[in-house]
């Protein structure tokens, strides 16, 4: 007979003996997980001992039977009489000595012990009465441990026990109780932890519970605990919300007992756990989980550790018994396959009006010195008074993502081109079922877009049909159809570089004479001005003929695994589509390649000169700079045609045209290579990465039909994906920077024509007005006389620019119109970072000051960072970043990558998931949050703040540091 079985010396075949608990106890032990040291008290001690008293209990158990009014007074006999009775010499003997033996494992002469009941079948797979027994805590000493041990066994006679259990017979098998004695933990904190969500069952998920002291107030509902979830993949904290604790358990002043008490006041707010306890807690909870191969409900503990800091211990492990008895039904279910996958993902969902209003867009003061704004752009871009019933009764919101500043007139082109070609796609090239296109208002210099949706039934029925006939072309052919566009592209742009703006001449050439042409130099100068706003347009053409296709297919993927795992965060989604390797990256690839060269050769001391001429003339002057410069010109063109901003200014830097920004690069890079520091990306942990979470996800799929469900959408995302981050360089930038040189390359022209002032002035044009100024200096040249416009258009500039200063100094409303119920369109949340929530915080309120607390955005790209803050306005303040510091600006751009080598993470005001900052911080691995909203004007420049990329959150850690006054904004 085994009345003692140490938990470390657990042996399956021992289980039966040790009851559910003590056997969860032993396996745990025996596995290596941290649990108090303990023993067994086994049912053969538990026989040995109620042998004598068998038949009095069988006794008192029939008269239950036939008197269901004497259950309470025969079970108080029941428990009285084993309570009362002696244990029998072998078995006192061989607990005495397992107590003993323990108090010299733990150097205590009684080490304060939990003495609990541990019922054969407890805690197995679908038991259903964990709880149902005695436990008792902070037992001190052999007698009371043996006291403890006989009421556990007498726990099987409580009312609710003998409810629940079946009779107790003369068999040779009668019910019997096993009893654990282990160390007891002087709790700090403690709670309970499920490997699945229980609110909603999602498999990837771990939940927490964490209050202060030991566990009994969160087990026994007491008190409302901390509450968190953290990803079992990313291993991240995608949700936290601390409670006001007020109760809590303590060990009593004696020390031999517990005792509820209150919990101080400036303690019930605070969170109980520290991020990095939460996550030893959710790993341990996962290795039981992987040990059991089923989900679990944890109870654990934190004490402090002689050794120094503290220790997370696990008390108990049992199966999950509320979602893991349900069927698992498969998530697919009648969803359709394929193509027809991404029609089901882009079918409209119900949305109601807001009863809220936000402001009308004719309730918009006009700023100070800004009068006669509208004179700057087309009329059909603007709020007007024919529109005003339809433009009141909709929702605007200001696109920030991409014009965060008010837009000069000619660069208001690009916002016209982009909204109109993205619409065509949308409604009549795809025919997306639930989406037409998205309407566009110029309110003050900024933007504001409309998504228009299609709600009608038999319409988007039908618009269905048709998308999956043609988007299912470009879905089957996208390979070989993105490398004809990559050519068409790439022709568009040498179109645009050939485009001249020449000098009239005095005289035209002899040849226009002998060959006949039969036109002159006006005829040219006024066509290539034509031809090239016919090629700006055909790019935004080729910019959205991928682009909305590419978002279609990560929708059906994002909606699949949002539907799967209900709280995945948003970026895991996004990490397991991302491009590894993707031309976006190439500029800051060859920066890096270009600084390694430059320590190769002892070069790099040159870039420490911030002026990019002398140090060009310094290179030049030795063979290893000749050679450098070599390279530099091979890589340039065209990777370094890269704006420090959107692309979508003028005004924007480009590195090919100011190479102060790439040789400032190159400059921190080798200073870093000096230093030992690897710049290569990480590709192979990328790609293993990659991998890693993508395989996870899909094993906690329930089903073989969900899994492949699960790689057939995930494999067309990742095939059309990488044209979503690769327009950026092709377009944004590239195409871009060479349409901008040309309109200065005109520019020059008219001011060599005294038309204007300086070549940048000719963006404040707007594009239809310049015809007319080229048929001015046409005609002009042509009959030999003056022309008006050197008369009148140096002062319109000069006036046009006052205005778009005095529109620049006002920050914008971020929305207007009538808001809907609920954010559901897919493209608005993903793109902009338009939230319910966003809303709320735009709605008007009583209270205007500063909010108090922290900031909450989107969780864009995983991890949590400390560090000094830099508050950026503009992308010209870019090089103010030093190392080590956290960026906050309203938005940043793919062109900012290098300053990724010297900051910790990013915040930005404005932006969703698949923004570029979003994009580029997962692939740089930098915590970053988007769509904080009120992070530039909240944070200042050397505030100390920690940003939690995973949760979405920033917390401003010193906030008495002193206010000083926002940057304003960069003029256009």
């Amino acid at each position: 007979m085994t009345y003692v079985v140490w938990f470390e010396d657990f042996d399956r075949e021992l289980a039966p003996g040790m009851g559910g608990k003590c056997a969860g106890l032993g396996e745990m032990t025996s596995s290596g997980l941290p649990v108090p040291p303990g023993f067994a008290v086994t049912t053969d001690a538990h026989r040995a001992a109620s042998r004598s008293l068998r038949d009095q209990l069988n006794g008192l158990l029939a008269e239950c039977e036939s008197n269901a009014a004497a259950v309470a007074r025969t079970s108080a006999a029941m428990r009285g009489l084993v309570e009362a009775t002696p244990l029998t010499g072998d078995v006192r003997a061989a607990v005495a000595a397992a107590y003993a033996q323990l108090c010299r494992r733990c150097g205590m002469d009684d080490v304060p012990v939990a003495v609990r009941s541990s019922a054969a079948g407890e805690d197995a797979p679908g038991a259903s009465f964990a709880g149902e027994y005695d436990s008792y805590l902070w037992v001190r000493g052999e007698a009371d441990v043996l006291a403890a041990v006989r009421r556990c066994w007498a726990g099987l006679f409580t009312e609710r026990a003998i409810a629940y259990r079946q009779r107790i017979t003369a068999s040779d098998d009668p019910v019997t109780m096993a009893v654990a004695v282990q160390r007891m933990v002087l709790a700090e904190v403690a709670g309970v932890a499920f490997t699945l969500n229980p609110r909603n069952g999602d498999r990837s998920q771990i939940a927490v519970d964490a209050s202060w002291g030991f566990g009994e107030a969160v087990v026994s509902g007491e008190v409302t605990p901390d509450s968190y979830l953290v990803d079992k993949v990313m291993g991240e904290i995608t949700r936290r919300s601390v409670a006001d604790k007020a109760i809590e358990y303590r060990l009593t002043a004696e020390g031999r007992g517990i005792r509820r008490s209150v919990v101080p006041e400036d303690r019930r707010g605070v969170p109980c756990l520290r991020d990095e306890q939460l996550m030893r807690v959710a790993r341990l909870a996962r290795q039981a989980e992987r040990h059991y191969g089923c989900p679990q409900d944890v109870e654990w503990a934190i004490e402090a550790d002689p050794a120094g800091g503290d220790r997370v211990l696990l008390l108990q492990s049992r199966p999950e018994t509320g979602w893991s008895r349900r069927p698992a039904g498969p998530v697919a279910g009648a969803a359709p396959s394929g193509h027809a996958g991404v029609v089901a993902a882009l079918r409209p969902r119900p949305v109601r009006r807001s009863s809220a209003r936000l402001r009308s867009p004719f309730e918009v003061a006009t700023p100070s010195g800004a009068e006669g704004w509208e004179d700057l752009y087309t009329e059909s871009s603007l709020f007007s008074p024919e529109r005003r019933s339809y433009e009141e009764q909709v929702f605007w919101f200001q696109d920030a993502v991409h014009w965060p500043r008010p837009l000069p007139p000619w660069d208001a082109t690009f916002f016209e081109y982009a909204l109109a070609t993205l619409s065509q796609y949308n409604t009549r090239h795809y025919m997306i079922p639930a989406a037409r296109g998205v309407d566009y208002r110029i309110l003050h210099g900024y933007a504001y877009l409309s998504p228009i949706s299609v709600t009608d039934p038999a319409e988007v029925q039908a618009r269905s049909t048709q998308f999956l006939e043609r988007a299912g072309f470009y879905f089957s052919n996208w390979d070989e159809l993105y490398t004809k566009w990559l050519a068409k592209v790439r022709e568009l742009i040498g179109q645009i570089e050939r485009t001249r703006f020449d000098p009239l001449p005095e005289k035209e050439e002899m040849t226009v004479i002998t060959e006949g042409h039969g036109t002159g130099s006006g005829l040219a100068i006024v066509q290539n001005y034509r031809a090239l706003l016919d090629l700006c347009l055909t790019l935004w053409m080729h910019h959205f003929e991928f682009l909305n296709l590419g978002y279609a297919a990560y929708l059906d993927f994002f909606g699949f695994c949002k539907q799967a795992f209900p709280d995945i965060p948003d970026q895991a989604v996004a990490r397991m589509v991302a491009g590894i390797e993707v031309d976006l990256f190439r500029p800051d690839e060859e920066l890096k390649k270009l600084a390694r060269l430059a320590v190769e050769l002892d070069i790099d001391a040159a870039f420490a000169d911030p002026d990019p001429d002398r140090v060009d003339e310094r290179l030049r002057g030795t063979p290893e700079g000749r050679r450098w410069l070599d390279r530099w010109s091979e890589v340039s063109e065209p990777w370094f045609n890269f704006s420090s901003g959107s692309g979508f200014y003028h005004c924007d830097h480009i590195w090919i045209e100011h190479r102060e920004i790439p040789f400032g690069f190159v400059r921190d890079y080798a200073a870093k290579l000096r230093q030992g520091v690897d710049l290569a990306r990480p590709l192979r942990r990328l790609r293993a990465d990659r991998e890693r979470i993508t395989s996870e996800y899909a094993g906690l799929l329930p089903t073989d039909a969900d899994r492949t469900a699960f790689e057939e959408k995930l494999g067309l995302a990742r095939v059309v994906f990488p044209y979503v981050e690769n327009h950026n360089f092709y377009v944004e930038h590239w195409a871009n920077s060479a349409v901008w040189r040309k309109m200065r390359e005109l520019g020059r022209l008219l001011v060599d024509s005294g038309f204007l002032a300086e070549e940048n002035d000719v963006f404040y044009f707007r594009r239809n007005e310049i015809p007319d100024v080229l048929w001015d200096l046409y005609s002009s040249w042509a009959v030999g006389a003056p022309a008006r416009g050197p008369g009148r258009w140096p002062a319109e500039i000069e006036r046009r620019r006052r205005i778009l200063h005095a529109l620049g100094q006002q920050r914008p409303p971020p929305a207007l119109g009538v808001p809907p119920e609920r954010i559901t369109e897919p493209f608005t949340i993903m793109l902009w970072g338009i939230t319910d929530e966003r809303i709320a915080q735009w709605l008007p309120s009583d209270d205007d000051g500063e909010q108090p607390g922290d900031l909450t955005g989107l969780a864009a790209s995983p991890g949590v960072a400390e560090g000094p803050a830099r508050v950026l306005s503009s992308p010209a303040q870019i090089d103010q970043v030093r190392e080590g510091e956290i960026l906050v600006a309203p938005i940043t751009a793919p062109s900012w990558a290098p300053i990724f080598a010297r900051i910790r993470a990013a915040v930005t005001d404005i932006g969703g998931i698949m923004s570029h900052a979003a994009i580029v911080c997962r692939e740089y691995g930098l915590p970053a949050v988007t769509g904080a909203a009120t992070a530039t004007t909240r944070i200042r420049t050397g505030q100390l703040i920690r940003v939690d990329g995973g949760a979405g959150t920033v917390t401003l850690l010193d906030p008495a540091v002193s206010r000083t006054a926002r940057p304003a904004p960069a003029p256009p």
